[in-house]
């Protein structure tokens, strides 16, 4: 019965929200649309009535464009708000930037603040899933050299995969294993 009333509820504050655009629809659809410079002027001019929403924006815009000093920035500036998707993005960057520590802390509090995430598909960029943010983590422990860490996070992925932290080709097996599975969900 629970389960029914929240499923009522969902569907009632997504047909509430249909009526209400998000100020923040337009600016994501140039995104979308791949127009990243039209994109990063529709949020910058939000910044200042949509605050942290914009800044997550801007910072997927600004990485997608390779500004990633850019991007950390807007990240940053979004982050005390603790939304999910600037979280992820964070995530992606600290990954491109070779900052592994820093990719696998932010990916690790979106797995831990969003239950169903596993489901997650970044709405305004459908090759973004989960996976992705597994296989950044994942590629991460590899790279501090945390094999047992990065052995769960592959069997988050595959749990079929096992070898022993003892195996004289870990490293390679490990690094074979995250270039396959990326190859798999790319």
């Amino acid at each position: 019965m629970k389960r029914a009333i929240r499923y009522l509820l969902g569907l009632s504050l997504i047909a509430m929200s249909c009526d209400d655009p998000n100020p923040l629809d337009a600016a994501w659809s140039k995104f979308g649309a791949g127009d990243y410079p039209g994109a990063h002027a529709e949020f910058s001019s939000l910044v200042s009535s949509e605050g942290s929403g914009a800044y997550v924006g801007l910072g997927w815009t600004a990485m997608k464009m390779d500004s990633l000093p850019e991007s950390d920035t807007y990240f940053g500036l979004a982050s005390g708000d603790s939304l999910l998707e600037g979280f992820a993005g964070w995530s992606i960057l600290a990954w491109l930037q070779g900052q592994h520590t820093l990719c696998i802390d932010r990916a690790e509090y979106v797995f831990r603040n969003a239950g169903g995430y596993s489901f997650f598909v970044f709405p305004y960029d459908p090759t973004i899933t989960y996976h992705d943010l597994l296989l950044h983590e994942g590629f991460s422990y590899y790279h501090t050299l945390n094999y047992s860490a990065c052995i769960n996070t592959i069997q988050r992925i595959d749990p079929s995969f096992s070898i022993a932290l003892n195996d004289p080709q870990l490293q390679n097996i490990l690094l074979g294993k995250l270039q396959l599975l990326t190859q798999e969900y790319d």
